[in-house]
């Protein structure tokens, strides 16, 4: 299997420094790519799909993933994740270690998985998408000089102010208003860190995504 490992190296709050190390010790037939801006891993995500290579491994957190997703949805190449954000709930929620070493570890015995994806406003994303207090808190939450979960944590307790709104839902040629705090369509269990928002969500390892 050739790997393409596409290493965010500013994201979270810098687990991923040392990874080159790990991989090189338990992988083979792999190479590296480092993002310098954002779009980066999208478009590397996309030549590797053209040159037929089998896997992406995306080292950052949720954002990094679905930069990455971006450029494979419909493809015949798999997407696997090494956590290194400040949430990592893709990650996590595929059963992927909190450990570096034992995360590339694991990608030596993995298995291929097709799974859904979902899309919001023409963007694909396969963990959390949301709507009002979510999405406010994933905004600002780009905005930071310092990532990681305190800051995430901070962030949230200063935004509690935040009001609930009106929204229109039409569904199977039903419509409704409903005032709410947020609304998440989640693909996933979580939005990371182990904060359930759907605990019944699919479980896999690595997975070759398939628009649904």
């Amino acid at each position: 299997m050739k790997i393409r490992f596409i290493i965010n190296p500013i994201s979270g709050t810098g687990k991923q420094k040392g990874i080159k190390e790990y991989i090189t010790k338990h992988l083979e037939n792999f190479e590296i790519i480092y993002t310098k801006k954002v779009g980066d891993a999208t478009r590397i995500s996309k030549e590797a799909a053209n040159e037929n290579i089998d896997a992406v491994i995306a080292v950052g957190g949720d954002g990094t993933v679905n930069e990455c997703l971006k450029g494979l949805v419909n493809t015949n190449t798999a997407l696997g994740v090494i956590p290194c954000g400040s949430g990592n709930g893709f990650a996590y929620h595929i059963g992927m270690d909190r450990t570096i070493k034992k995360a590339v570890k694991q990608l030596k015995k993995t298995q291929i998985k097709h799974i859904d994806t979902c899309t919001a406003n023409g963007v694909p994303f396969v963990n959390v998408s949301g709507i009002g207090f979510d999405a406010h808190i994933a905004n600002l939450f780009l905005t930071l000089t310092e990532r990681g979960f305190i800051n995430y944590v901070k962030l949230v307790l200063r935004e509690l102010r935040y009001k609930a709104k009106e929204y229109t839902i039409s569904y199977n040629n039903i419509e409704r208003k409903v005032t709410t705090y947020m609304i998440a369509f989640a693909n996933a269990s979580q939005y990371g860190n182990d904060a359930k928002i759907s605990p019944s969500g699919f479980s896999r390892w690595i997975n070759r995504f398939c628009n649904s």
